[in-house]
């Protein structure tokens, strides 16, 4: 009883990490706040807490989580809080890598640990060679990528 709340649609309410709410009369069901916080807060612990992993192993670490969360979010109006979310996991990145190499300059930064895939730029990808012989870029999950698939 102390945790239920009546409230009107108009202020909306979250449930399962989603916020209801009808703007202008149209109802919009968004990742909740607390959601998106708390998700970016676990993403930045995970890459604070590996500050002496290798590239490719930072991006082991995080592509589940990012596909993981992107992809629950998928059915609802996320496009903003994964544009946003994406933006400051590239900042944390950046700061990451610049820390690796202090006595670096900027733009060695960015060609090592940046690198054009298709049309975008400053995407965070490692080279690899896989088992086969093959060489490529494993790169890191874009959450903006993401299908909306409404319901």
């Amino acid at each position: 009883e102390e945790k239920t709340r009546v409230v009107h649609i108009d202020d909306g309410f979250d449930f399962l990490g989603w916020n209801f709410r009808k703007y202008s009369g149209k109802l919009l069901i968004k990742p909740s706040r607390k959601n998106v916080k708390t998700f970016y807060r676990k993403v930045a612990e995970t890459i604070s807490g590996n500050k002496t992993v290798k590239q490719e192993e930072m991006i082991r670490l995080l592509n589940p989580m990012l596909r993981g969360w992107a992809q629950y979010h998928s059915p609802v109006v996320a496009k903003q809080a994964y544009t946003r979310v994406e933006h400051l996991i590239f900042r944390k990145l950046w700061r990451w890598s610049k820390r690796r190499h202090s006595n670096k300059n900027a733009d060695w930064v960015r060609k090592t640990y940046f690198h054009t895939v298709g049309g975008r730029d400053w995407v965070f990808s490692a080279p690899v060679v896989y088992e086969d012989g093959r060489k490529g870029l494993l790169e890191l999950y874009q959450l903006s990528g993401t299908e909306i698939h409404r319901h």
